[in-house]
């Protein structure tokens, strides 16, 4: 609560419309464009906040004469308090009701069928493990698609060796203290290199049987939609729980 109390408000209005059009676009904003669009103050105005938001570290600035972006602190800041919650798409709502309603999510042909549907939907790479009591299967879904947006050249070798470290210790990211983060943005995703990803995960442990659970993650450039994500993440959790 403390940084939220720190921020004028004022602050956190250009806050909140930074992260909005920063996850939209995914550029720098400027105080211009801010002035321009969104506030009926001077350019010169708007910078004295930014400055102010830039020095208590909810936004950066990627070169000197960029306009700034969202720190990872200012992004989950955003995401606790200044956005809405989002709702799972009625489309995956009903795809859900139709195909999956009777279906078991823990057995793998399944919870494949729902990868490889979401997939399509939301344009990340998902990994999906079931972990039952011997054995742990992990299904990997849209690498191609992932891999085909516009990344920078100096970024994809990078982003490579970053997944396979992401896949081969998918099940460490659900342990210890991380387990209670749903969102896991840019340099808060350990043992990677770079900061351009973002993470949304759950886990889903059987009603029944203990021994049995679901590791689901999205995994987008650091500007993905973590609230539509998590919607959809939280509404398979409830068909499992309700039925």
């Amino acid at each position: 609560m403390e940084a939220e109390e720190s921020l004028s408000l004022r602050e956190k209005e250009i806050l909140k419309t930074v992260c909005d059009l920063y996850l939209k676009r995914e550029e720098a904003i400027s105080s211009g464009f801010l002035s321009q669009r969104f506030f009926e103050v001077a350019p010169s105005t708007l910078r004295i906040n930014l400055f102010s938001l830039e020095r208590k570290g909810f936004l950066k600035k990627i070169h000197s004469s960029s306009g700034r972006i969202p720190t990872d602190f200012g992004l989950r800041f955003y995401l606790k308090y200044l956005s809405s919650k989002q709702d799972c798409p009625q489309e995956i709502k009903k795809f859900f009701k139709k195909d999956f309603e009777e279906k078991d999510f823990f057995e793998r042909k399944n919870l494949e069928k729902l990868v490889e549907f979401l997939v399509e939907k939301i344009s990340n790479l998902i990994l999906a493990q079931i972990s039952l009591a011997k054995e742990e299967i992990l299904i990997k879904e849209g690498f191609l698609e992932f891999l085909k947006d516009k990344w920078h050249q100096d970024e994809f070798e990078e982003l490579i060796r970053d997944l396979e470290i992401i896949c081969e210790n998918f099940s460490w990211f659900f342990k210890k203290k991380l387990a209670s983060f749903n969102f896991l943005i840019g340099k808060e995703l350990p043992l990677v290199r770079k900061d351009f990803l973002g993470m949304v995960k759950k886990e889903i442990v059987h009603p029944l049987k203990k021994s049995k659970k679901i590791m689901i993650a999205f995994i987008g450039k650091r500007s993905m939609n973590y609230l539509k994500n998590l919607a959809i993440l939280e509404e398979i959790k409830k068909m499992v729980y309700e039925r």
